[in-house]
């Protein structure tokens, strides 16, 4: 069972994702409690939620598929991707290489 203080950072980087992150919060707070170590996954993904708020700051659009690929750009960041591999990936289309390397920076911190 997951702590309050988790649910509710878990509710707020749901919130910034929004329609990019297609779970609902149901599922994902039942992978979160399934995780072996909830606390480190949930760091993750508030990052992934900052710098995808951070990014949309500076390069806001209502396009359903930006905001989809941007965060498909974050998830393969957080998982190690190099650069330019995460450009061939499925489903990226619109990102340039540049833009791959600014969003791991925001990712970064």
């Amino acid at each position: 069972m997951l702590n309050p203080e988790l649910i509710q950072r878990i509710e707020r980087f749901k919130a910034i994702l929004g329609d990019a992150e297609p779970k609902s919060l149901e599922e994902t707070l039942q992978h979160f409690e399934q995780d072996e170590n909830p606390e480190g996954e949930v760091r993750v993904w508030e990052k992934i939620a900052g710098a995808f708020q951070r990014w949309l700051a500076d390069h806001p659009t209502q396009d359903i598929s930006m905001r989809k690929e941007t965060f498909l750009v974050l998830m393969a960041i957080s998982m190690g991707y190099p650069s330019e591999v995460i450009t061939t990936l499925n489903g990226i289309t619109h990102i340039s290489i540049e833009e791959v390397k600014q969003l791991t920076e925001l990712y970064a911190g």
